[in-house]
């Protein structure tokens, strides 16, 4: 067996066996129970999120490229990887900037004077 369909089933028996939940069992079952519906539905499904990731493949083909014809699962890793960074960069800047906006406590609290008390 080759060795991304390992990863493949391994990333199957994690899921299967820690994200559990209604919709899994339910389409686990509806795959049980009908299989030429569940795929001719299913593979519509699926083929919309290769869609939605188009351009990711794109961006990892071109990577691949600058990195002189590396493996393409380099490549997708250094695309997530990038995409992360930039999130976090994001990310971090509002952080910062609500911080900035803020107003500071000792600034917006009127000061008073101590109550004596008898």
């Amino acid at each position: 067996m080759p060795r991304s369909e390992h990863r493949g089933i391994a990333a199957a028996w994690l899921a299967r066996r820690y994200v559990r939940g209604r919709l899994v069992d339910w389409t686990i079952a509806a795959a049980d129970r009908s299989p030429a519906w569940f795929y001719a539905v299913a593979f519509p499904v699926t083929l919309e999120f290769a869609y939605m990731f188009e351009s990711t493949r794109y961006a990892a083909h071109a990577i691949r490229d600058l990195l002189g014809g590396a493996s393409f699962q380099t490549a997708v890793l250094i695309t997530a990887a990038l995409a992360a960074i930039v999130v976090a960069t994001v990310i971090g800047a509002k952080l910062a900037l609500d911080r900035l906006r803020a107003p500071h406590p000792a600034e917006s609290a009127p000061a008073r004077a101590p109550e004596l008390q008898p």
